[in-house]
């Protein structure tokens, strides 16, 4: 055979007849002899082998769309081909499956575009397209190979000649059937064409029986009514759904509270009929969710439908169980609905016998009256045992754990143990474990609670922790009612390993014998628990870093009242601190009680601008000394007549000691808002580090500590200011009174004896006395007569004071001397014109000095400089009013921390 390959776009040779087919077909032709096919190439770069083989060289390679001429051969995968090479003509081969034989007939049709069809220029996807089409364009073209269409188009007013891939339309099916189905939509649309695009026609409810036949693969075509026209419309496959062929009688439950049957296969439609759930139904199988039932209506027969989601099926072969009621009550239910009526009831962990039902029910038989009744059960109220019991072992939880002879914790106790024993058991249902003991030698089968009980740890891991609390305790069972193996200190680094929630397992030595003990996790804490970093201020006088966790243990470091502290969070009572002691860094610790988180609430506590009465007073020593407690020390230095104790406050932390007192005379009251005032302010300064008057609070009170006493004559003041009534003895008083109830005037104590001419200071030779108690200048009986004033003698001789003030109110004077010579009148005179110079008062140095005041005896007897200020002008026989107050803190605001150097400093 002679054949001859050309390209279509080589040289233009041959005959016309072959020019004319070259025009027809575009690309590059291989020409055969006689019986020719032709064929499109449908792979990229096929080839035309030299052998019958792909393995072989390739003479020529042609690109997908190509047209070929060639020959059959006598082998089926293989056809003869000849091709011309550098000028020779060379006969070749090519695979059967790289080219699409173009049919020698060709035929009309005509088919719809699906998703976007391209009418391409040849025969490949690769090349350029002529023009594209929307889905459910009806198209014409006329067949060419087994892949491809050929279509006639109008591009810019010129006919062209392209190409369609078969897979890119649809022809419609060539018998069609006539069929109907249900709307599955809520609108389900008939559109103008096969595509979900298109304009609609017509809608439909779901449910709605529709008329249609078979036309496209995903479309069905129907005929709509518009306006009384016909009109030709598709139905898209996926919304529609047609009845079953072979319908299937059933029954089944309604689980619906209302269980309808529509008049469509549409929830929204009308109901025929309404069932209470557990009603038993027949029906038949109609379409995929819904079942087809008749009803009877007013004695009529009608077609219904049954959402398949209102009713379910029986199991086709029941399985019979046993299980564990679970409720108070649990009930077997005349239908599986739990509104139904009980047939009966029975106790939480009672045995029952069941069968399968339905989702959520099983169906049961009672005898009532001896009558079998088949009732239904919720699947919630039941549980059956487990199939294949584990072993296992626990620790008991409770202080007595029950072993029940149900698994009921209402149902008797067959035994009990104590918390921390362990149990051995085997699992059953969720909450219960099934357990044996033995009773008077005879084995019984009990039931353990869950919650009762709690396995192990498998895989114990080793820890180490702190001892939380002062006496950590190791004990020989996990209960903290067992006993004690042994105790730790708090902060003791312990061992212990993983056991269960609440419990560590110990390893002690006792007596030389290693035996298991417990710790519960509460009592340590963990190496490497997370810290709270913290800071506080130092609250008592010194505040210490201990080594240890114990105050018994050696102190690194102290730290004075009000100093900032930063520490870490550690045990139950002990903060974690880092101290750097003669330049080396120490880990320490500091008890949680010897420092404030809040810091010190420095707010004034002392009004002083008020009747300043004896219960106001101690309420407020009290509150200053809560809230500094390292800087206030409060002591009962003795008590009055009538009982009421006479404090002392010391302010300060200082060797050097001062001490200042007030209110020697019951009228002169004011003397004591004036101290209490200097306390507060004095104390505020100190947390604040500030200044009062120019003196550095902290500073001086580090130095030096005042030593106050408020209120020396409690019970006069309480006369003076709440009248005759509020003393024990009131006509007594209303006597020595001259019997009148005004007390204003009064300076005595409750017995009539002026305390500031009672103390051993040339008592015998006092002047101007009276000579019987009364409102003032009775020196008493004999020298300290009185408890206020022996309480100030043995207060005022127990301590090294350097300085002592005591307070007086009328006069604006300063009295300084009492028969002094050589140094300490030198000093008492300096100090009295450093006062002076504060407060304006001038110095008063009586002639002869009568002698049995407080201040006389300090300077004669004690030998250091002793001050009686008068604090406003005179005024008279009464109280000093509080409108000169303000005067008075103006000028004595500082005295006490000026007092207070000056002492330190000498």
């Amino acid at each position: 055979m002679n054949f001859r390959v050309k390209s279509s776009i080589g040289a233009f040779v041959g005959s016309l007849a072959l020019f004319s087919f070259l025009l027809l077909f575009v690309g590059s032709t291989v020409y055969a002899g006689t019986q020719t096919e032709k064929g499109i190439v449908i792979n990229g770069d096929t080839a035309v082998y030299e052998e019958k083989t792909k393995e072989s060289s390739a003479l020529k390679t042609y690109s997908e769309g190509s047209t070929l001429i060639f020959t059959e051969s006598d082998d089926e995968e293989w056809y003869d081909a000849e091709v011309i090479v550098d000028g020779e003509r060379k006969a070749g081969f090519i695979h059967t499956d790289d080219v699409d034989l173009i049919n020698e007939e060709r035929t009309n049709l005509s088919g719809y575009s699906i998703d976007n069809t391209s009418v391409y220029k040849s025969p490949t996807k690769q090349s350029g397209t002529w023009k594209s089409y929307s889905e459910g364009r009806l198209l014409y073209y006329t067949s060419l190979s087994a892949n491809w269409y050929e279509a006639s188009v109008i591009v810019d007013g010129e006919r062209q000649t392209g190409y369609i891939h078969v897979n890119d339309v649809e022809e419609p099916v060539d018998e069609q059937e006539n069929s109907s189905g249900y709307a599955l939509n809520e609108e389900t649309h008939v559109y103008a064409s096969p595509t979900l695009n298109a304009g609609v026609l017509k809608t439909y409810d779901r449910g709605h029986l529709l008329y249609y036949e078979t036309y496209l693969s995903d479309w069905y075509r129907a005929v709509v009514y518009i306006n009384g026209e016909q009109h030709v419309g598709y139905i898209n496959k996926g919304h529609v759904e047609e009845p079953t062929e072979d319908s299937t009688n059933l029954s089944g439950v309604a689980l619906t509270d209302r269980t309808n049957v529509y008049n469509s296969p549409n929830n929204q439609s009308g109901v025929l009929k309404s069932y209470a759930v557990g009603s038993v139904l027949k029906y038949e199988s109609y379409l995929e969710d819904w079942y087809r039932a008749e009803v009877i209506l007013d004695g009529e027969r009608k077609s219904g439908y049954l959402s398949k989601s209102d009713v379910q099926e029986p199991v086709d072969n029941p399985v019979d169980l046993s299980g564990i009621a679970l409720k108070d009550r649990t009930n077997v239910y005349s239908s599986p609905n739990v509104s139904s009526n009980v047939l009966k009831d029975y106790s939480p962990g009672a045995t029952l016998l069941y069968e399968s039902f339905i989702d959520g029910w099983y169906k049961a038989t009672v005898f009532l009256n001896g009558e079998g009744h088949t009732g239904y059960i919720n699947h919630s109220d039941v549980e059956e045992p487990v199939d294949n019991p584990e072993s296992l072992s626990g620790v008991a939880l409770k202080v007595r754990t029950h072993v029940y002879d149900s698994p009921n914790k209402s149902s008797d106790t067959l035994k009990a143990y104590n918390q921390g024993h362990i149990l051995k058991y085997e699992t059953f249902i969720h909450d219960w474990y099934k357990a044996t003991v033995f009773l008077n030698g005879e084995a019984h089968t009990g039931y353990i609670h869950k919650d009762d009980v709690e396995e192990p740890v498998e895989e114990q891991e080793s820890l180490q922790g702190y001892a939380y609390s002062p006496n950590t305790k190791v004990y020989g069972t996990p209960s903290k009612n067992s006993g004690t193996l042994k105790s730790y200190s708090e902060g003791r680094l312990l061992q212990y390993r993983t056991y269960i929630q609440d419990w560590y397992e110990a390893t002690v030595i006792l007596g030389g014998n290693a035996q298991t003990g417990y710790i519960h996790k509460d009592d340590v804490i963990a190496v490497d628990a997370s810290q709270e970093n913290l800071d506080g201020i130092a609250i008592y006088d010194k505040t210490y870093v201990y080594s240890d966790p114990s105050k018994n243990s050696r102190q690194l470091k102290g730290y004075n009242f009000g100093s900032d502290l930063i520490f870490k969070s550690f045990t139950e009572n002990w903060y974690e601190a880092e101290v750097v002691v003669e330049g080396q860094r120490h880990t320490g610790y500091i008890y949680k009680d010897d420092v404030s988180l809040d810091g010190v609430n420095a707010e004034p506590i002392v009004n002083a601008k008020t009747t300043y009465t004896y219960d106001q007073m101690v309420k407020d020593i009290h509150q200053l000394a809560r809230q500094y407690p390292g800087l206030i020390e409060v002591e009962v230095i003795g008590q009055s007549v009538e009982g009421r104790d006479i404090h002392a406050v010391k302010v300060g932390n200082g060797d050097t000691k001062i001490t200042i007192n007030s209110s020697h005379h019951a009228r002169e009251w004011i003397s004591t808002n004036l101290v209490m005032h200097q306390i507060d302010t004095y104390s505020q300064a100190y947390v604040k580090e500030e200044t009062v008057d120019g003196y550095d609070a902290r500073e001086i009170l580090e130095q030096a500590s005042i030593y106050y006493v408020p209120m020396v004559n409690p019970d006069g003041v309480v006369l003076v200011q709440e009248g005759p009534k509020a003393v024990e003895n009131t006509d007594y008083v209303i006597a020595l009174n001259g019997g009148s109830t005004n007390f204003d005037g009064w300076k005595a104590n409750i017995r009539g004896v002026d305390l500031n001419r009672q103390y051993p200071a040339d008592w015998d030779t006092i002047r101007y006395v009276e000579p019987t108690p009364g409102p003032e200048r009775y020196k008493g009986p004999r020298p300290l007569s009185e408890p206020e004033t022996q309480a100030m003698f043995d207060f005022t001789i127990s301590h090294d004071f350097q300085t002592a003030v005591a307070y007086h109110s009328s006069g604006e004077i300063l009295y300084w001397d009492y028969y002094t010579s050589g140094q300490l009148q030198d000093d008492s005179l300096r100090i009295a014109n450093m006062i002076s110079d504060k407060t304006g008062y001038p110095l008063y140095t009586p002639f002869n000095p009568s002698g049995g005041g407080y201040k006389d005896w300090v300077l004669d007897s004690l030998g250091y400089p002793g001050y009686t200020p008068e604090l406003s002008p005179y005024i008279g026989d009464r109280p000093v009013p509080l409108s000169n107050y303000d005067a008075i803190w103006e000028q004595n605001d500082s005295i006490g921390l000026m007092l207070a150097e000056e002492a330190y400093l000498r």
